[in-house]
């Protein structure tokens, strides 16, 4: 799937229940989608030949990554998530949530990251990492309102020193 089409698809205007189905895409080269509205999108088990820019953009519906396999950075700093945003499963080299602002549940399940970033989001539900393995995580003075789960991550905990983090642990 090219990403001019791909970019058109999510570019259509949100309908609450009604979401751009993805799923399996291959899509050949990086994806920007800096700035923009986005209706909801499942783009379980697709490849990402390079990495997205969604820096600052608003996730008006459900935005699913689940098995996603990204070859470069995602950038999602400063973005606004008004329902769940789900990496489980995702593989890349660094995704960046800094400034993020989550309404929804940020699950990170089983998810393969080298870097992540989470220095100044706020999340408004709770953050999974359950079996994740992330070699590195920033979180200075991120906010989780709903708790952090984590059961057999592979993180190292000390990275959570300078974050708040409110509900069961």
């Amino acid at each position: 799937m090219t990403t001019a089409d791909l970019r058109r698809a999510l570019l259509k205007p949100w309908r609450h229940g009604d979401h751009f189905d993805g799923r399996g895409a291959t899509v050949d080269a990086a994806l920007d989608l800096s700035g923009c509205r986005l209706r909801g999108f499942d783009l379980s088990s697709a490849r990402f030949a390079a990495g997205l820019d969604a820096r600052g953009a608003e996730f008006q519906g459900l935005a699913w990554f689940q098995a996603a396999r990204f070859a470069g950075a995602v950038n999602l700093t400063g973005a606004t998530c008004r329902f769940d945003l789900c990496f489980d499963g995702v593989q890349c080299p660094t995704l960046d949530l800094t400034g993020l602002r989550m309404e929804g549940v940020l699950r990170l399940d089983g998810a393969r990251v080298d870097r992540l970033v989470l220095a100044d989001a706020v999340l408004l539900a709770n953050l999974s990492l359950s079996r994740a393995c992330v070699r590195q995580i920033e979180a200075t003075n991120l906010e989780v309102m709903g708790g952090l789960w984590a059961p057999e991550a592979r993180i190292d905990p000390a990275s959570f020193a300078h974050a708040h983090i409110e509900g069961r642990v």
